[in-house]
């Protein structure tokens, strides 16, 4: 995970395919301080198992669940499947110290750039599902229904295998091993820079859209409420029970799903704008000192995998009364 001087040979690296060329690492430091390194390695990949676990267990445990929770829940596998294979990266070291498994490494890699990318669309997929539910609520109503939204969730799966598999091959060749950090995709072309730059703008874009939008109907509906409490000084409004009427169903959508919906693409932003800034940089050598080793930008990463839970404890009633349902079965 983090950058130090001691890697494989005296190129410092290592090829995938190029096993004649393995050395041993050899840390010149204290052995604590070796473990302390890899254990800090382990944590976000294993916050990442556990985060997405919990998310599962109560989204299992919530009656009841509108179809857009789907989105969630896929993105909760997405994750977990995430914190799944990237753990195998500092296992990999941690099991064989002085050759580190490489196997292991590479699976983190590649199986993780496809799981990231799956967590990336999926992030867009539900801001544009939560534009869609408040800029057209009646259409929303009726074709949001759950076999059409497993289906858009098998089209993603479909849509990041298409996008990530022939660069996982094709890439295969220049993924690079280090004794004491991640390994990292180096390329001459830049060909993993640009793949993460051409799909920023869509991906990013969507996230950034969707969310203005929200937004905008948000502050227009906010705007009508204030203007109609003003008009109507001293008459409330009230249901023929004489109860306060309920909002209409639009505001009702913007007030209950708004919140958690930009939560998590907000999550989703502050993880993934730092790649797209640090790969454009690459490719137009701008700012020379991402020219390194970047892999401190995986705590970047892991931060929408990590952050989804409490998130949704924030601001998602119902899965906080899911939560506490499942604590008190618990208890008893």
């Amino acid at each position: 995970m983090l950058n130090l001087s001691i890697h494989f040979n005296s190129t410092n690296s290592t090829n995938l395919t190029d096993y004649s060329t393995l050395g041993n690492c050899k840390w010149t430091g204290p052995p604590r301080q070796w473990f302390i390194l890899n254990a800090i390695g382990l944590m976000p990949p294993l916050l990442t198992i556990l985060c997405n676990a919990c998310n599962l267990v109560v989204f299992r445990a919530w009656h009841k669940k509108e179809p857009y929770v789907l989105f969630h829940v896929h993105l909760a596998f997405s994750s977990l499947m995430y914190g799944g294979v990237t753990v195998l990266a500092p296992l990999g070291r941690l099991i064989r110290p002085r050759l580190p498994i490489q196997w292991m490494q590479g699976v983190a890699m590649q199986a993780g750039m496809v799981a990231h990318f799956l967590c990336f669309f999926s992030a867009a997929v539900i801001s544009t599902d939560r534009w869609l539910s408040v800029e057209f609520p009646r259409f929303y109503q009726v074709h949001a229904t759950k076999p059409k939204i497993l289906r858009v969730i098998a089209g993603i799966c479909g849509i990041t295998l298409v996008c990530t598999i022939p660069g996982v091959i094709v890439w295969n060749k220049c993924l690079v091993f280090f004794c004491f950090r991640a390994p990292a995709f180096l390329c001459e072309d830049r060909a993993i820079d640009l793949h993460v730059v051409i799909k920023g703008p869509f991906f990013i874009g969507a996230l950034f859209l969707g969310q203005a939008r929200i937004v905008m109907i948000a502050a227009q509906i906010a705007i009508r409420v204030v203007r109609q409490r003003r008009t109507i000084v001293s008459l409330p409004i009230v249901d023929q029970a004489g109860h306060p009427a309920t909002p209409p169903p639009v505001t009702g959508l913007v007030w209950s799903t708004l919140l958690p919906g930009m939560a998590i693409v907000g999550a989703s932003l502050m993880s993934n704008i730092p790649q797209f800034v640090t790969s454009a940089n690459k490719i137009l050598r701008r700012m020379t000192f991402l020219e390194g080793d970047t892999s401190f930008m995986l705590v970047f990463v892991f931060f929408q995998h990590v952050a989804s839970p409490f998130i949704y404890i924030l601001f998602f009633r119902s899965y906080r009364n899911a939560l506490k349902r499942m604590l008190r079965d618990l208890l008893r």
